[in-house]
């Protein structure tokens, strides 16, 4: 934050909150709602799309409850509430809403925000489209929220990046151990936008390449369709098992139930969280520890505890620059500016900076002062210094002329071009928080960081809501005051002052260069300098309460679905939670605090998605359908199973009999095989044909029994990945004895380790004896 221009960058309760994230209108399975009307869902969009670009930033689910009113995005809320007024069009035109926006005396969104600041008006088109659908004949039309996106299940992760893991495999496995994966899944089960999670996903590039010594920028790797899984090398960025374990040791959202595909994952990368929540790394990655620790220079055990190290490192040599540019022959080494009282956005007294060439491009570095301002705290009374370089003879003035500072900012160029920070002390060591009492950040006041003291300037956090386009303008006050020629000082004085302190234009030119070389490295990352408060918009939105959807959505359930486990959860857990189910909220830490116990009672709950749910769209190269139990009183050994076909592209097909079956599936090649051990007509090449009346063709045995349901199947191998979307299957018809009471349906990468997509049993599926059975668990 080496910045004279004050930054106004409220998020909780201020109107920059442009991103806050937009849910979408969804039922409580999580499925999508839709109207009877496209045209009028059209309507209802523009709206929503104009409401969410003007109003959400004060009246949105993360807003400020401005006014009273934290529903600006849920259209039926606006409706039932009164905001918006049905019957004539007189009574329309006296909605609330309207009234505001048309408003030119009292207009919402006001003129000014909290700052005085102003703020940009609606266009013209996002009007029309308010009064449109104010206008309409239903004005609660269509999609409430946002665009809804398929649920996106645990299992589905697992399956998307045990896939993505397998490939690399193929390429060389040595390299599963570098990769690792950061999802945002949780977030577009809650209800995300597309815009906020392509918005996400830029800043999490940003921020990852801002704790990177690498070279180049690297952007991470969407490994999903819906781009909601990403993967990451940590050889890109010079990171190591080690760091990787610093950010996994206390990571509170670990997934307490191991499929088949994760215990597999674990193996590959050789680490227990190789998934982990984008959201929350972005929290704990941008601030300290963690900040310093992933930051740690290549080579290094540790970040630098100090200035002196960090500059031993960048091989950055304060005091020589210095006494060159004063008395040497290379010409200018250090660029310094003096910024008096109050023209600093974060420094409460008067601050220097000070710009250093390096092998990364640019080192930069503040001197602040705090109370009280003696004359050694004053650049007025010493503008040169400070005092602890005096002894390598850097300045010839005497030390009445020396500064001390209490403390400082480090800004440095990384190899790809981003920066890094660091905060020091008056005796240069490193900070996580500096004081209040020499520097203070307004922005942090503003959104009050969890775990931070209220205007703190946090390393790394601050440092990039501050510069979010690299180097902010300085203006230099002391050369040409101290060379006025009424002025106090010393000729000697005047002439080291004249080879440190740089003209305005010379400093206005190393600005220049340096900002170039960040927004060009920015650009790289797919960050803009066009909304240049996302970053920290995301950091605030993670620390806001937890409501019910977005608690489901972070346990992998809907909100319906976890309603319905309440009474089934431990009591003391159901009284914890009780504020969340009555419509209430947790905090962040509170919820964090739960996590590891509710997500464990829910896996032994055994929840997963409702019927009707869209379970999973993923294709794989393996399919298998698992009976789990069977009716009828004497059917140990084996289950009657017949005319089994795969849904495909939304047609079920099935393939003939042989030895074994074979044939396309959705345009596919496939082969079928069975845990059965029996031949003939009871084998299972006759597991793909009606049966005739009252016979039980193609069975599945191994003893139901035993409980080794794993070990009854019918198995699909395809020639390429395809995505299964439903079965279909008949029993003993006409005779309805031994057939499917429950069924799973898993799929496989690799052909062995399998995860299931579907479960009859807690999916809510009943199959039916006697008569062919059919179910689709996807669109």
């Amino acid at each position: 934050m080496l910045q004279t221009l004050k930054r106004v960058v409220p998020l909780v309760g201020g109107p920059a909150l442009i991103f806050a994230l937009s849910f979408c209108r969804t039922t409580g399975d999580g499925s999508q709602l839709r109207g009877a009307d496209t045209n009028k869902d059209t309507v209802a969009q523009a709206a929503l799309d104009a409401l969410q670009r003007n109003c959400s930033r004060c009246h949105g689910p993360t807003g400020n409850n401005s006014g009273g009113i934290n529903y600006i995005t849920d259209l039926d809320q606006l409706v039932s509430k009164g905001k918006v007024r049905r019957g004539t069009d007189t009574d329309q035109r006296k909605s609330r809403i309207l009234v505001r926006i048309l408003s030119q005396d009292n207009p919402m969104p006001p003129l000014t925000d909290d700052n005085n600041q102003p703020v940009p008006r609606p266009s013209q088109s996002d009007i029309n489209a308010i009064v449109a659908w104010v206008l309409a004949d239903s004005p609660n039309l269509g999609n409430g929220k946002g665009v809804a996106s398929t649920f996106i299940h645990n299992a589905d992760i697992e399956a998307l990046v045990q896939k993505d893991l397998q490939a690399v495999v193929q390429e060389n496995a040595a390299n599963t151990v570098f990769k690792r994966y950061l999802t945002v899944s949780h977030l577009a089960n809650s209800g995300a936008t597309p815009e906020a999670l392509a918005t996400f996903q830029l800043n999490l590039s940003r921020l990852i390449n801002q704790l990177s010594w690498g070279k180049e920028v690297q952007v991470p790797l969407a490994i999903d369709a819906n781009k909601t899984i990403f993967r990451i090398d940590l050889r890109n960025y010079f990171w190591n098992g080690a760091k990787w374990n610093q950010l996994e040791a206390n990571y509170p959202y670990h997934n307490p139930t191991e499929s088949d595909a994760l215990k597999n994952i674990r193996q590959l990368t050789g680490t227990p969280e190789p998934i982990i929540r984008a959201d929350y790394f972005m929290n704990v990655a941008i601030r300290p520890p963690l900040y310093y620790s992933m930051l740690t220079p290549p080579g290094a055990s540790a970040f630098p505890g100090s200035a002196a190290e960090l500059e031993k490192f960048l091989n950055v040599d304060v005091g020589e620059d210095l006494r060159e540019t004063t008395v040497g022959a290379r010409g200018r080494q250090a660029w310094r500016a003096g910024i008096p009282e109050n023209e600093s956005g974060v420094s409460k007294n008067n601050r220097m900076i000070e710009r250093h060439s390096m092998q990364f491009g640019a080192y930069w570095k503040s001197y602040d002062f705090g109370p009280p301002v003696t004359p050694d705290k004053n650049l007025n009374d010493c503008p040169l210094g400070p005092v602890s370089l005096q002894p390598q003879n850097v300045f010839s003035c005497d030390a009445s002329r020396g500064f001390n500072p209490d403390g400082g900012e480090i800004l440095w160029n990384l190899p790809n071009g981003l920066q890094g920070y660091m905060l020091i002390n008056a005796q240069g060591n490193r900070l996580d928080e500096a004081s209040t009492a020499i520097v203070f950040d307004n922005s942090s006041a503003a959104h009050n960081f969890a775990g931070s003291v209220p205007g703190a300037i946090v390393a790394g956090l601050s440092c990039m809501a501050c510069h979010t386009e690299g180097m902010v303008l300085a203006k230099d006050r002391m050369l040409n005051r101290v060379m006025s020629p009424n002025s106090p000082y010393s000729a000697q004085v005047k002439a080291e002052v004249q080879n440190l302190y740089t003209t305005q234009a010379d400093l206005d030119q190393a600005f220049a260069a340096d900002r170039k070389t960040f927004v060009t490295a920015l650009a790289k990352t797919g960050a803009s300098t066009s909304s240049p408060d996302s970053l920290l918009a995301l950091v605030q939105a993670f620390e806001q309460n937890v409501n019910l959807a977005l608690a489901a959505a972070e346990l992998g359930q809907t909100a319906d679905n976890f309603k319905k486990m309440q009474t089934q959860l431990p009591n003391d857990l159901q009284l914890a939670l009780i504020d969340l189910f009555d419509g209430g909220a947790l905090t962040r830490p509170q919820f964090e605090g739960l996590f590891p116990r509710v997500a464990t009672a829910i896996a032994a709950i055994g929840a997963a998605p409702p019927v009707g749910l869209p379970v999973s769209t993923a294709a794989f190269t393996s399919w298998r359908f698992v009976p789990l139990s069977a009716t009828g009183s004497a059917c140990s050994d084996s289950i009657c199973v017949n005319n089994v076909g795969l849904r495909v592209n939304g047609v079920v097909q099935s393939i003939p009999q042989g030895t074994p079956p074979t044939g396309t599936i959705g345009g596919v090649g496939v082969t079928a095989k069975s845990s059965s051990s029996r031949a003939g007509d009871h084998g299972v090449e006759k597991a793909f044909v009606t049966a005739p009346s009252g016979d039980c063709w193609g069975p599945i045995e191994n003893s139901l029994a035993a409980g080794n349901t794993n070990s009854n199947f019918l198995q699909f191998d395809f020639a390429a990945p395809v995505a299964v979307t439903g079965i279909e299957f008949a029993g003993n018809t006409g005779n309805p004895d031994c057939e499917v009471a429950s069924f799973r349906v898993d799929a496989s990468s690799d052909g062995t380790n399998f995860s299931p997509i579907i479960d009859s049993q807690k999916n809510g599926l009943a199959p039916q004896p006697g008569v062919v059975q059919s179910f689709t668990w996807a669109p």
